[in-house]
């Protein structure tokens, strides 16, 4: 078990418990296990190795009920318009009243709602068939350039903060899946605080991982709302598709790592919390 050794080192090295959890076996087919070592009093260490597959499967069940109610819900909102819109033409056909421009106001109705269902199965497509990272190595630096450049240009009345520490800095990522996760932070970011304020993006080294966080200035996510974030379909826009933050956890996860969401006094920080090197990159 490859971090049991270095979580024995921890204990020995600072005499206080360590608990971590990986995932054991092979790819697609591991196991998730909790590890706890704990220092004992006459000396020496107690390792424990909890199975953390059922938890793990009740609650992916759990999950995936979530999203299939939020879908329902989101697949309900345009199909009412659309039903409503072919039946108020059914009924003009048939008391002999339909026009070109009632056909003509009905048909973009129904356009405009399709499209939106469209987006939507789109999104839950992007979210569902997500790939598995293919990690090489690059620099974290240039990545959070490549996201400074790719909005500050197009948004002039937002100053953006770029602040790094020790570039440069290599990573074994896949580094389209990140520049994604990153993204999708500033679109929600951009979203919420509009064409005005600052939005600050940072890079720093913590316990050896590399911290890649968004902070804007929109006023902050309401406490009850806090910890959905995450979750697919749960969005506080009222024409969000709730994928963007998952996604962006998503891939997080899949590179070893976690999102994050911090509230700040002006506003949100949501980060990327990642190892330098991909498990699978190992």
């Amino acid at each position: 078990m490859g971090r049991l050794p270095a979580l024995l080192e921890a204990v020995r090295e600072t005499h206080r418990p360590q608990v971590e959890e990986v995932r054991v076996g092979g790819e697609g087919d591991g196991r998730p296990v909790r590890i706890l070592v704990v220092p004992l009093a006459g000396g020496g260490e107690l390792a424990v190795l909890e199975d953390l597959s059922l938890l793990a499967q009740a609650e992916k069940r759990a999950a995936w009920q979530e999203v299939a109610r939020r879908m329902a819900h989101e697949v309900k909102n345009p199909l009412t318009p659309i039903k409503l819109t072919a039946q108020r033409l059914l009924r003009r056909t048939r008391e002999g009243r339909l026009d070109p421009a009632s056909v003509a106001e009905g048909a973009e109705t129904i356009l405009t709602e399709v499209s939106s269902l469209a987006r939507l199965v789109d999104s839950f497509s992007r979210f569902a068939k997500l790939p598995a990272p293919q990690p090489a190595r690059l620099d974290a630096c240039d990545l959070l350039r490549q996201v400074h450049a790719l909005y500050a240009p197009a948004h002039p009345g937002v100053r953006f903060d770029l602040k790094m520490e020790a570039c440069p800095l290599e990573a074994w990522w896949d580094g389209d899946m990140v520049k994604r996760a990153l993204i999708n932070f500033v679109d929600n970011a951009l979203a919420a605080q509009g064409t005005r304020g600052t939005l600050r993006l940072a890079l720093a080294l913590q316990d050896g991982h590399a911290v890649l966080s968004v902070e804007d200035e929109a006023g902050g996510v309401p406490e009850a709302h806090r910890g959905n974030l995450f979750q697919p379909y749960f969005s506080t826009k009222t024409k969000g598709t709730g994928l963007g933050l998952a996604i962006s956890r998503r891939i997080a996860e899949d590179h070893g790592g976690e999102a994050r969401y911090a509230p700040t006094p002006t506003g949100s920080c949501f980060s990327l919390v990642m190892p330098l090197f991909t498990p699978s990159a190992r």
